[in-house]
This record gives C-alpha cells, sequence and structure tokens, in this order.
C-alpha cells in the first residue's frame, strides 16, 4: 500500500490500521477451514498473512501453519498472538517464495492476496514456486475480485461503511471513499482519520489517504496461468459479499 499523503505511522498504529481495515473479515473463514479439514493435520501455507486473521484459525483447528508476509510489522504481530500455536512465521516476498519445508496440502491465498502481486509475470513467478512447495494433489486457493464497478464518494455515489476500532482511547477509522476500476488495475483510495478523546483530533499527524492498487484479472485468466506451470483448475468457489467487503472468486488450483 502507497500513501498519497506519507503518514509516518508507528509500528503499533500500522498494525492497528491493518486490524481496522482487514480484522474484522470473516465470511471467507469457513472455506479455508473446510479446505484444511480436507487433510487433516496436514500443513498449511498462508501468503499474505498480516496478522494471523486466517493463520490462527487455521492453527486453532489442528493444522500446522507456515505464515508468509513481506511486512516485518506484521509478522512480528502474529508472533507474538501466535505464541503458543503451531505457527511458523516467515517475512519475505510471495514471488520469491523458497522455503526449507516444502510439501504443504494448502496453500491460501485470502482477500486479494494475489492481486498485491503485480501483473503476469510476478503472478507466474508466485504460481509456480507455490507449485513446488505443494505436495502432489496439494490445492492454491486464491481469493479475487475483478467484476467491479467504480464509485467515488466525490461524486455522491454509494460506498461501503467505515471501518473502525477504538484503541488506547482513540478511535481509528478507515473509510473507502473512491474506487477506480480500469482495464488491468483497481485503484481503491481509504480516508484514514484518528480521534482522540473527547472528539479531538489530537495526534500530530492524524490524517491522511491511503491508496491500494491491485492487478486486475479474471478467473479464466488464472486459471490459464495456472496451467503454464503445472497446476490444475479445480471448481471454483464464491465468498458473498457484505455490507463492508466485495464478493470474491475462488480460484482452486491443484498441484
Amino acid at each position: 500500500m502507497t500513501s498519497c499523503a506519507p503518514i509516518a505511522w508507528s509500528p503499533e498504529e500500522r498494525v492497528i490500521w491493518h486490524d481496522v481495515e482487514c480484522g474484522g473479515y470473516d465470511i471467507d473463514l469457513p472455506l479455508w477451514l473446510e479446505l484444511a479439514a480436507a487433510t487433516p493435520g496436514a500443513p498449511v501455507l498462508d501468503v499474505g498473512c498480516g496478522t494471523g486473521r486466517v493463520a490462527i484459525p487455521l492453527a486453532r483447528a489442528g493444522n500446522p501453519v507456515t505464515a508468509l508476509d513481506v511486512d516485518v510489522t506484521l509478522v512480528e504481530e502474529l508472533a507474538r498472538r501466535a505464541a503458543m500455536l503451531p505457527v511458523k512465521i516467515v517475512c519475505g516476498d510471495a514471488r520469491e517464495l523458497d522455503l526449507p519445508s516444502r510439501g504443504f496440502a494448502l496453500c491460501v491465498a485470502a482477500m486479494q492476496t494475489l492481486q498485491l502481486l503485480g501483473g503476469p509475470r510476478s503472478r507466474a513467478r508466485f504460481l509456480a514456486a507455490a507449485r513446488r512447495h505443494l505436495r502432489p494433489g496439494g490445492i492454491l486457493a486464491c481469493a479475487i475480485v475483478s467484476e467491479l464497478e467504480s464509485y467515488s464518494l466525490s461524486d455522491r455515489h454509494e460506498t461501503p461503511p467505515a471501518d473502525h476500532v477504538r484503541r488506547n482511547g482513540r478511535l481509528y477509522v478507515s473509510h473507502a471513499m473512491a474506487m477506480r476500476v480500469q482495464p488491468h488495475t483497481i485503484e481503491v483510495k481509504r480516508w484514514r482519520i484518528v480521534i482522540g478523546e473527547g472528539g479531538r483530533r489530537d495526534l500530530p499527524e492524524p490524517e491522511g489517504v491511503e491508496m491500494l492498487r491491485l492487478a486486475r484479472f479474471t478467473a479464466r485468466q488464472l486459471e490459464h496461468e495456472g496451467r503454464a506451470v503445472g497446476l490444475t483448475p479445480l471448481s471454483r468457489r464464491e465468498i458473498p459479499a457484505t455490507d463492508g467487503y466485495l464478493g470474491s472468486e475462488v480460484v482452486l488450483l491443484r498441484a
């Protein structure tokens, strides 16, 4: 994520913003748990793990999890949260995936993680690496969005409700105020504000705008790219939309 108005958020605040914008999403968890339950106790790889939204429930269900994310602040927080669980933490780029352990039964790329990796070449690198890390018959499961419509608060369009969480006496609010859908990219603009006690914006740099850029591609295109590296597409699954989150297609690719 890159900032239109850069703000030097502290590590603690970066974790809070991640929790605000991602932590409340749970409608996809039953699917990941279902896929993991097909091979009880088998190792699972969670790509783009953040602070453990998916990794922790999978580990609690009995699957040892390797959790990968490029953001060191987030994986350090996950290490703290998962201290008593079978979760191995790895900080690294999914496009350069090269772990000493292989033979994963399931690799999960939830919440459009794959769309953060860039264009076709970057995806191909990840897909080939994921295949090398899966056991024969193992599944790569990727949630993506593609069929969307642009909106903008400034144009009086309806927008999703704001996400918020209260921490340390402050209210952290994030609102997706615009989405621009283009042929090959999706740009989501979020407004962030921190409100102190009594409604005061009392932090040195209390607000800013964050721009999230996703690659746009279809499920069929991803299946074609998977075939090119030796993965076999299975029947897709669906994750329904909620009031605050877009629905997703889940592409399943078998090694």
